[in-house]
């Protein structure tokens, strides 16, 4: 991805929601912060490309980068649900 994808991610970081007597494992370490940091976890996750299959962690992680550049294109500084966004997953439900 390019730079201007990166620079988004670090401007936009996700909520952490936690349930109720949550308490976090000491040796899992800590969540990424948004979805570019995710997708780099997941291509450098040693265990999720033993299990999955490195062929399938970078097909999916292309895809999702991707998605996020095409949601890039959309999105506004305000942070407003974009038509790309009702477009994209409103057929889901």
């Amino acid at each position: 991805m390019g730079g201007r994808h990166r620079a988004w991610c670090h401007h936009r970081a996700l909520t952490t929601l936690r349930p109720t007597g949550f308490r976090p494992v000491a040796s899992a370490g800590r969540s990424p912060k948004n979805l570019c940091a995710s997708l780099a976890a997941l291509r450098a996750s040693e265990v999720s490309r033993k299990n999955f299959g490195a062929g399938f962690i970078d097909y999916y992680a292309h895809i999702k980068e991707a998605e996020l550049a095409r949601f890039e294109a959309e999105a506004d500084a305000e942070g407003d649900v974009t038509a790309w966004e009702h477009n994209e997953y409103f057929d889901l439900f």
